[in-house]
């Protein structure tokens, strides 16, 4: 299926149902997202397969495809997305401040979808009305000029989402933020060339939370934690830092609700620290050996679970969920 769409208008898409037969790599069925404005065409995320839902899409120029292939053999329920034809508000302007309470939009680099000029200093606010409420940032185009010192900076606050991180390339784990607000600053050199630019797409999430994210610093005292595109299977090479740190004078407890990796400890696994940092001395090193459901991690006050997924097939999830306690006096 491919939309094309009149001149200053993008194809925004949303799928409302997802449910493919699951894969490793996704290699029986797939759904795929190209955007075909480019010659060649140019995939936009992942294969997804699973229940995996694509995120929120907005087409870079102003045709898209939806790529949807089967094997053979296993069915599944499929799935459904809404499409519309819609101009990007502000598209390719320097900088934008929004509170936002409900919905969806985008934001691009300046000149978007030409490339950026030499000398840009531009900040990008988003702010959750709700405080209760997450905006999730999802990037369906990123390309700066990583040599010339291009940048784009991302601070994100919010009880379970906050990170200072500076980008300057294309990078798997990064096509995903969330937080109750988010900081962008991108800047830019001058007297290389200058790349493309980016267009992410942004919405609000209204539980307060949001499962499946690669990483994060969380300080309430109660919590859920997932591995990334839970209840998905992860994806390889993730390398992932949990930081959770509760009030004064209590402990944190991890509670395992699911667990369940691939292969043995020299590859994919979990560990945990007791302190904020890796060189913190550890709990707890887990893999698909020997881990026991019903263990119960207990710290002094602080802890950093770190999973680790080699290159390989995709993995099934894990699940923690931490409740603050008080320790026996």
């Amino acid at each position: 299926m491919e939309k094309a769409c009149i001149l200053d208008d993008r194809v925004w898409i949303r799928f409302t149902d997802f449910h493919l037969e699951d894969a490793p790599s996704c290699v029986w069925d797939d759904v795929q997202i190209f955007d075909t404005s480019v010659t060649p065409r140019a995939r936009i995320g992942e294969k997804y397969c699973g229940t995996d839902t694509p995120p929120y899409v907005v087409s870079p120029g102003q045709t898209l495809r939806v790529s949807f292939h089967t094997d053979y053999s296993v069915t599944a329920k499929g799935f459904s997305f809404d499409y519309s034809f819609e101009s990007i508000a502000g598209l390719g302007d320097c900088g934008m401040t929004a509170t936002i309470s409900s919905g969806s939009g985008a934001i691009t680099s300046p000149s978007y979808p030409s490339a950026y000029s030499d000398n840009e200093n531009c900040v990008y606010e988003l702010t959750a009305a709700n405080a209760n409420d997450v905006i999730q940032l999802f990037f369906v185009q990123f390309s700066l000029d990583s040599a010339g010192g291009d940048s784009l900076r991302i601070v994100t606050t919010g009880a379970h989402h906050a990170g200072d991180t500076v980008h300057t390339r294309d990078d798997a784990n990064f096509l995903h933020v969330a937080g109750t607000s988010l900081t962008l600053t991108f800047t830019s050199s001058s007297g290389s060339p200058n790349g493309d630019g980016f267009l992410a797409t942004y919405s609000v999430l209204t539980d307060g939370a949001i499962l499946g994210m690669c990483g994060g610093t969380y300080t309430s005292d109660t919590g859920t934690i997932t591995s990334p595109g839970y209840p998905g299977n992860y994806d390889n090479s993730a390398d992932c830092d949990y930081s959770i740190t509760v009030s004064a004078g209590n402990v944190v407890q991890l509670e395992f609700s699911t667990f369940h990796v691939a292969g043995y400890c020299n590859g994919d696994s979990l560990s945990i620290y007791n302190g904020d940092s890796a060189s913190a001395p550890m709990i707890a090193h887990y893999c698909a050996e020997g881990f026991r459901a019903d263990y119960t991690a207990i710290s002094s006050g602080a802890v950093q679970p770190t999973t680790v997924s080699p290159a390989g097939p995709r993995r099934r999830p894990l699940q923690t969920v931490y409740p603050s306690v008080t320790p026996a006096s």
